[in-house]
């Protein structure tokens, strides 16, 4: 690759930090502000973003995908038109959808984060990390401090988002510079057929992971506080895994390039054995510090005493989930990505068996069980599939 996987990757961790650390700054603002209903149908909100957009057919890392092996302007241009047309059209229809059965808000929320999409992919296919993060920083930052803002002042829900979209129609016109020129005329019917065909077959596992992470804040809709409980939990536990996503991201046009190369199979080895080794060193420090930070960060018992009660089941979930990422996207350079959608499918599959089955007893602690066993079962699976994918006799 023609940039550095150390500098992308710090860069990308950098901010995820940064936005990790404002989060945690803004959530009790958000709660006190807003009030357990309207903080629900903030984060309800959210998630029907999330859902949403994840049904996107795996546009994103497709034309990341293709950009990326691609040599000649002319390709790059033809693929850049077919990718605008198709995110326009599909964040077009999804956005329709939701007037009807959310908010036109929300609505227009999601047909401008299917086009920064679009323009986000020249981006990281290459390599230009620092963009990247740059929309990051608005967005997140608009999503995390400018929300607790808004929130303090006594603006609802509806204020919060709409000014997310002003940030993120703002963060467009930046990534638009330095991008080749191009026009829809450029689109044709060959490049359309690569996308697409590529992109379904992200699109079963993208979807999958995005249910996964939402479904239970449709279960628990009208229990404002087990909502919460999950929420606060699964966003913690996102977090905190999210250093591997973001390292998985940098690494995705790498390993486009490089799956030849002698340091591809031993980046991905050691980057894993390290996530692994830092998720467990948190999980095993959580039980004595844990309560007490979350009471010096949220400041209210009924809260923290469940959402530290849920904790201490969910963190063994975050310690597997942190190597899930790279694994996924060592699999989607190779072109085998139905195989990781396939083993996010199966994951989720015993996840809502066994949610399902404890529910009636355990509440919002089903899904804890439910997250964890199914990983348990599936990540072995994925972890050998793709240490198959990376030796050097299938490369």
């Amino acid at each position: 690759m023609s940039y550095s996987l150390r500098l992308a990757s710090i860069l990308n961790i950098s901010s995820y930090l940064y936005l990790f650390v404002a989060s945690l700054a803004t959530t009790p603002t958000l709660i006190k502000s807003l009030g357990l209903p309207a903080f629900s149908t903030y984060a309800l909100s959210l998630g029907v973003l999330a859902l949403a957009t994840s049904v996107d057919l795996g546009l994103s890392r497709s034309v990341v995908y293709y950009l990326a092996k691609s040599t000649k302007i002319n390709d790059k241009k033809t693929i850049l038109a077919s990718s605008l047309l198709l995110h326009s059209l599909l964040g077009f229809t999804l956005a329709a959808l939701a007037i009807f059965w959310f908010s036109w808000y929300v609505s227009l929320l999601i047909f401008i984060t299917f086009i920064i999409s679009h323009h986000q992919a020249y981006h990281e296919s290459i390599g230009n990390f620092g963009m990247v993060n740059f929309r990051s920083l608005i967005i997140g930052t608009t999503n995390t401090l400018g929300a607790s803002y808004l929130a303090s002042l006594g603006y609802g829900v509806d204020i919060i988002l709409l000014t997310l979209s002003l940030a993120t129609t703002l963060t467009i016109f930046i990534l638009t510079f330095n991008t080749p020129r191009y026009s829809l005329r450029d689109a044709n019917l060959t490049s359309l057929k690569l996308v697409l065909i590529y992109g379904l077959k992200l699109q079963l596992g993208k979807l999958v992971n995005a249910v996964q992470s939402q479904y239970p804040k449709f279960i628990f809709a009208s229990v404002p506080l087990a909502l919460t409980i999950y929420s606060l939990a699964s966003s913690l536990v996102a977090k905190a895994a999210g250093a591997a996503t973001q390292i998985a991201i940098a690494f995705f046009p790498y390993s486009i390039t490089s799956s030849n190369d002698s340091k591809h199979k031993r980046y991905y080895t050691y980057t894993q054995i390290s996530l692994f080794i830092l998720g467990f060193m948190a999980i095993t420090t959580y039980p004595y510090y844990g309560q007490s930070l979350l009471y010096w960060w949220l400041q209210d018992g009924a809260i923290v005493t469940q959402l530290h009660t849920f904790l201490l089941t969910y963190r063994y979930y975050g310690l597997l989930l942190v190597l899930t990422p790279l694994a996924s996207t060592v699999l989607d350079s190779h072109n085998r990505s139905a195989t990781s959608s396939l083993y996010a499918l199966y994951a989720l599959l015993i996840e809502v068996a066994v949610v399902l089955y404890t529910l009636p007893r355990y509440g919002v602690l089903s899904i804890a069980y439910g997250s964890l066993v199914s990983l348990l079962v599936m990540v072995p699976v994925l972890l050998y599939a793709t240490q198959k994918s990376v030796s050097p006799g299938d490369n």
